[in-house]
């Protein structure tokens, strides 16, 4: 069995629960936001991911915002 870091992130499949949990305006600029983070580093993996979107949610100020997207990276069997 290989781990989340051994595994290269297949993007479409991974963020499909991702996508449809974002479905307003502004979770689109997030979506965005996360995968730039995600571009930016050169681990293309799941575990890569995980860190973009926990990242993201780091430098979240929203305290309840925070714990969602810190959330979905623990919920989420995909990321």
């Amino acid at each position: 069995m290989r781990t989340a870091c051994e595994v290269e992130a297949d993007l479409a499949l991974t963020l499909l629960p991702l996508v449809s949990r974002l479905t307003t305006r502004g979770n689109v600029e997030v979506l965005s936001q996360i995968m730039s983070r995600f571009f930016r580093e050169e681990d293309r993996s799941r575990f890569g991911l995980a860190n973009a979107i926990t990242a993201f949610a780091r430098d979240t100020r929203d305290p309840d915002l925070r714990w969602i997207w810190r959330s979905l990276v623990a919920e989420s069997p995909s990321v």
